[in-house]
């Protein structure tokens, strides 16, 4: 499960907590999915007043980190953190004494995150519960021009935006729901884009993906499959309805790319094999793709030993000249479909 999928779950589990509280740590699992994709071990830092939030809070947000991560052997406690000091040299003195002193965490408490405006800036993600508002951002020191104050929180309401971060639309992603989603894809298409589409932040796709998987996975698998049409001429009509979907398992292939102009790094779909199963009939192998890009790397060949461990002696619905090759390498000239 990835981190937005777990905190969705997270917090269904947890929703009796006061919506303070709950906003709070919504936002405290935001900062591990920028970490994340980022590339980035930032520590977090909880702000407030309200000692009762900051440690309800705190306890919660250990209590997530040990699902997600497991193995990790970190305890996840949040240590108190209050730095003193009016400027640069005196508050990053106090910063290295305490980190020599204390075990260093992922999470710590603060009262106020003004003394971490004297620190460069950058160093922590900042959780500023207050009573009436609560945001996040990353500490910036006072001069500096803030940098994404506040930033956003994520959700998987909006998951389908998250398929358009390798490219641009303008304002139209802003309001990108199911039938928006669509009409860009298949714009894309016709103007010939080609492209690996990246997951939504702190999402990955799934192993195999199904008629009970989330949309923006489907618009997804389907908006590749319309690539395959500009080589083969079929495939524009399938959609992500359950009468497309019914019968279909689709396996996709990904690599975690750049994200330009940002920081971030992102699970992407570079390539599709899908599978039709019908009850009472073979395995059929229905299609595969995989973008010019990412050809020749044998990227294939380790998910069709896969498949077959899945399926048995599965068929492949009518194989082309480099399909045909490429089975011969494998042994397996003898499970296509007639034409």
């Amino acid at each position: 499960m990835d981190l937005l999928e777990l905190k969705e779950s997270f917090l269904s589990e947890n929703a009796n907590i006061d919506e303070r509280y709950r906003k709070a740590l919504s936002l405290a699992i935001d900062c591990l999915i920028d970490n994340e994709s980022e590339k980035e071990d930032i520590p977090i830092v909880l702000a407030s007043y309200d000692e009762m939030a900051k440690h309800h809070v705190s306890h919660l947000l250990k209590q997530f980190c040990k699902k997600a991560y497991p193995n990790s052997g970190i305890s996840f406690d949040a240590n108190s953190l209050f730095l003193f000091g009016n400027d640069l040299e005196s508050c990053c003195k106090y910063l290295i004494r305490h980190m020599r002193s204390y075990e260093q965490s992922l999470v710590y408490l603060a009262d106020s995150p003004s003394g971490f405006e004297n620190l460069p800036s950058g160093l922590f993600h900042i959780v500023d519960i207050g009573y009436e508002t609560t945001t996040r951002y990353k500490n910036t020191m006072r001069g500096d021009t803030p940098r994404e104050l506040p930033q956003k929180e994520y959700s998987s309401d909006d998951a389908l935006k998250g398929l358009f971060d390798l490219v641009s639309h303008g304002s139209a992603i802003d309001s990108c729901d199911t039938s928006d989603a669509r009409d860009l894809l298949f714009d894309e298409c016709n103007a010939c884009i080609l492209r690996p589409i990246s997951a939504p932040k702190g999402a990955k796709f799934s192993e195999k993906i199904t008629i009970k998987s989330s949309d923006w996975e489907k618009h997804a698998c389907v908006a590749l499959r319309r690539y395959q049409s500009r080589e083969c001429g079929d495939g524009m009509s399938w959609d992500t309805s359950d009468a497309g979907w019914k019968n279909v398992e689709a396996y996709p292939l990904t690599d975690r790319l750049a994200i330009p102009g940002t920081q971030d790094e992102r699970d992407c779909l570079i390539g599709l094999v899908t599978m039709n199963i019908t009850e009472g009939c073979p395995a059929l192998l229905s299609t595969v793709w995989i973008h010019p890009l990412y050809r020749r790397q044998g990227r294939f060949k380790d998910l069709w030993r896969e498949l077959k461990h899945i399926y048995g002696d599965f068929e492949v619905e009518q194989p082309n000249a480099n399909m045909r090759a490429f089975m011969s390498a494998m042994g397996e000239e003898g499970r296509a479909t007639s034409p």
